[in-house]
């Protein structure tokens, strides 16, 4: 399993986000190499439409990159993958305490990398 055989399922649909973000980044920024992520962060989200286009494999390595196994945890997550697909899509993008907002799975990047959300701003200490 890589990034390139789960990118293979969505080709179409990761030109059509990325032609959206390239609008919006020559719209607005002047240096475009450098606001594609982000303007792919505010314009797409994982969703069912992505989800049901993998096989159960697929599914299980696209949860493990952007961290669903790790916050479910691995037997929670075994259990889901027993189910027939469209339980599992639901069950990943319904799991409770999981964002999937600003997570790029590497089969939507340009160079087949995942890229996580951006970190929190960290906030000033005040006594």
């Amino acid at each position: 399993m890589t990034s390139a055989s789960v990118a293979k399922h969505v080709v179409d649909l990761r030109e059509a986000a990325w032609r959206t973000a390239l609008v919006k980044a020559v719209e607005g920024d002047p240096e475009i190499a450098s606001a594609f992520d982000a303007v792919l962060r505010s314009t797409w989200r994982v969703d069912r439409a992505f989800l049901s286009r993998f096989s159960k494999d697929e599914l299980k390595f696209i949860a493990h990159e952007c961290g669903l196994v790790a916050h479910m945890g691995e037997k929670a997550f075994a259990k889901l993958l027993a189910s027939p697909n469209d339980k599992i899509v639901a069950g990943m993008l319904n799991a409770t305490g999981f964002n999937w907002a600003g997570r790029l799975p590497s089969s939507m990047t340009i160079d087949g990398k995942y890229s996580p959300p951006p970190a929190a701003a960290p906030r000033a200490y005040k006594d």
